[in-house]
């Protein structure tokens, strides 16, 4: 699962065209250690190429980047006590003896 800085750093490529280390260090607030291992991350997974020099890289999209990116986790909403009674007679029958001993 990608993390939301990695997604914001695709964004920012797709809608600038290219990202150096410095300008991840801008748009994320981190260091330029991180910035950089971030983009090592996105090279590795093949997501990114390098066009720059050695000393100063500079990170383009590959074509279909974004698929070789696991796309973030959407949050479960767990169900309520209720509604797992409800389901579960016989759990609502031990709900309903261990909430009438509380009162």
């Amino acid at each position: 699962m990608a993390s939301a800085n990695l997604w914001a750093i695709v964004r920012a490529i797709q809608r600038d065209g290219e990202i150096t280390p410095r300008k991840v260090c801008r748009l994320l607030g981190c260091s330029s250690k991180k910035a950089s291992r971030m983009l090592e991350h996105l090279e590795s997974a093949g997501a990114v190429k390098n066009v720059g020099q050695r000393g100063h890289p500079v990170f383009r999209m590959r074509p279909g980047g974004e698929t070789r990116i696991k796309p973030m986790l959407v949050a479960r909403e767990l169900p309520s006590i209720t509604e797992i009674c409800r389901k579960n007679w016989r759990g609502y029958q031990i709900h309903k003896i261990i909430g009438s001993t509380r009162t």
